[in-house]
């Protein structure tokens, strides 16, 4: 039973299944951009960017640069086409993260063919035709001079060319109209620059897809429809789609009215007759819009239930007399559902399913569900405090000045905050993930078969919340390739294997893997540089969600001749100890401890060849504490 007061489920077997059906309108010889902007339209930018990918799509498309780099954050490296006009600010990122900028502007080109030339780089880019939607792009009686003008910067490439219809859900004259100056365009631009050779040609969103056949073009930006919602009814005779969204909530109170009283803000609703009615906890401060009031409906085990009275900011009443025995905590669906989709409520008050899908959930976490199990989660919180809509300069200062107080070091507070927010939050898992209860015990003992060697023996233990049905333990041999491992949110252990040693499973080896007691199936994936573990078990999937315990057991070879041991944590982690078992040839060991957050100064014990570093148990220390173990 789910223990939230409301979530999202989002099935994306049914997103694949929706894909499906809108490539049979395609030809052969057309590629699907999958449109994810506005969180893919509040199904998820990256689980639905992920999915599309694994189902064919060649491309991504956003609204702007932040948008693209969310998804590098969680390293896609797919081309990402920024639909929208960019701003200056954003060149320097959309050169470093190689994102394809749509070009409006002969100044924003300019500069960025600047910062392309400083930086040896070639940007694909594309040009937007405004075929008469008159919102972005060049006018049509424009685009051969502006596109002249752009084939001279030497360091942009005209990879793309597209237009936007205003109207492809039902204005079949106008859709044409469109079409047919946007080909003359073409053939004017084509005809006329020589040199102009564009990889992808595009003009239909997801609806011109399914209503019309527009071969000349090779890519199609596929949205709305590959959710399951059908922005036109018109539509519903043409393809069968599967809502991917389901978001719901559970009855919090239930009360009884009697004829003729009052319901909710303003009055607006007066009992016709005694009646039982249901609170649901949320409201439109979850996105549930407020047009809904006296109109909307939900879903009670396949019965529609009326919304009595306003929608409010935090519940709304639905009339339960016709139910035999409601009870609290009953699930109720708010829509997803084939007898309850949202375009069905949107109808309702004349409204948009783009605009309550983007806006619904807040509040609510999400479940990604795939073939009936459940994949990943994603708190919607997290989302939105790292929003760039956020006061970014306030947020920063609240963080450094937080720091400082804490580590009592302006100096370290702005080393911490540079790696916290460029490493941890831009990079980390989706959830935000952290540990508990982290236990490292490293050994060291003398071989005769490797006599420059020490054989090492590893034992971790730690609690967290298991978020993916299989995760990866890392091995490389040098350290900028381990350094991609830390990003991977996958990722649950690494280590960095000196050069002198060959990458092989005779260097290290995984002597046991397992969570909650569940032994790990581990397979080897030997790629150039890296030994890539991955551990799995069917079982692990009923424990998604929930918190439990990690054992990582390891063998590996350490040189003698290093004379120092570094162990790093990170992720943020409350209570640590790392201790370091040695043999005998080695006389003294200094530890020197790097710890930030809330216990900078751990206890340092030495028993018998055994010397433990340990944090408080119930104090936080923040990703790349350690020790250093010199010897």
């Amino acid at each position: 039973m789910n223990n939230e007061r409301s979530w999202i489920e989002i099935n994306l077997s049914h997103f694949e299944y929706n894909l499906a059906q809108i490539s049979r309108f395609l030809t052969p010889d057309q590629y699907i951009l999958q449109i994810i902007k506005a969180d893919a339209y509040g199904h998820g930018a990256y689980q639905i960017a992920k999915q599309a990918l694994l189902n064919g799509a060649t491309m991504l498309g956003v609204a702007n640069a932040d948008e693209a780099l969310l998804i590098r954050y969680n390293n896609i490296n797919a081309p990402i086409l920024i639909l929208s006009p960019s701003l200056e600010s954003e060149i320097d990122n959309i050169v470093k993260h190689d994102l394809i900028p749509t070009i409006n502007d002969l100044v924003f080109a300019q500069k960025l063919n600047k910062m392309a030339q400083k930086s040896e780089k070639l940007i694909n880019i594309h040009l937007n035709i405004d075929t008469g939607m008159n919102r972005s792009g060049i006018r049509a009686d424009e685009a051969l001079t502006f596109c002249h003008e752009l084939s001279h910067l030497s360091n942009l490439i005209i990879d793309g060319i597209f237009t936007h219809f205003a109207e492809s859900e039902s204005n079949y004259d106008f859709t044409n109209q469109q079409y047919k100056l946007f080909c003359s365009i073409l053939d004017s631009l084509l005809t006329h620059i020589p040199k102009l050779n564009p990889s992808y040609l595009h003009c239909s969103n997801s609806c011109a897809v399914i209503n019309y056949n527009y071969e000349r073009m090779n890519l199609v930006r596929i949205g709305i429809l590959s959710f399951g919602i059908y922005p036109h009814q018109s539509l519903k005779e043409k393809i069968t789609l599967r809502p991917v969204m389901k978001f719901l909530t559970k009855i919090s109170q239930l009360k009884t009215a009697k004829q003729d009283e009052f319901i909710s803000y303003n009055l607006t609703y007066q009992a016709k007759q005694n009646l039982k009615y249901a609170i649901l906890p949320i409201g439109y401060a979850d996105g549930y819009n407020y047009l809904l009031s006296n109109k909307g409906f939900v879903l009670y085990k396949d019965k529609l239930l009326a919304i009595l009275g306003k929608v409010t900011m935090d519940m709304i009443i639905v009339d339960v007399t016709t139910l035999a025995n409601p009870k609290i905590a009953e699930e109720v669906i708010l829509f997803g559902e084939d007898a309850l989709r949202i375009e069905d409520l949107t109808q309702l008050y004349s409204g948009s399913p783009y605009e309550l899908a983007t806006q619904t959930g807040k509040r609510a976490k999400r479940y990604y569900h795939y073939n009936n199990e459940v994949l990943a989660t994603e708190p919607r919180l997290r989302r939105e405090f790292y929003s760039p809509d956020y006061s970014a300069n306030k947020l920063s200062l609240i963080i450094k000045n937080a720091l400082k107080t804490r580590i009592n070091s302006s100096e370290l507070s702005q080393v911490l905050f540079s790696e916290i927010i460029t490493d941890f939050i831009n990079e980390s898992d989706n959830n935000i993930s952290y540990r508990t209860s982290f236990e490292h015990h490293i050994k060291f003992s003398n071989s005769s078969d490797y006599p420059d060697f020490y054989l090492v023996d590893t034992e971790l233990s730690y609690t967290k919340t298991l978020t993916m049905q299989d995760f990866i333990i890392a091995c490389a041999s040098d350290a900028q390739t381990l350094d991609n491992y830390f990003k991977n949110p996958q990722v649950e252990y690494r280590w960095l294997l000196t050069s002198e040693l060959t990458l092989n499973t005779n260097s290290f080896f995984i002597k046991e893997v397992s969570v909650n007691n569940i032994p790990a199936t581990i397979s080897l994936l030997n790629k150039a540089n890296v030994l890539e573990y991955h551990c799995a078990n069917l079982s692990y999937l009923t424990l998604i969600g929930s918190k439990c315990n990690f054992i990582i057991k390891t063998k590996t070879l350490y040189p003698k001749d290093s004379h120092q041991l570094s162990v790093f944590i990170s992720e943020p982690t409350k209570g640590v100890k790392i201790s370091f078992e040695f043999p005998e040839n080695i006389k003294k060991i200094d530890p020197v401890t790097l710890f930030s957050g809330e216990s900078k100064y751990p206890t340092i014990t030495q028993k018998n060849r055994i010397i433990s570093v340990e944090s408080e148990r119930d104090k936080w220390i923040l990703p790349n504490s350690g020790v250093i173990f010199s010897y």
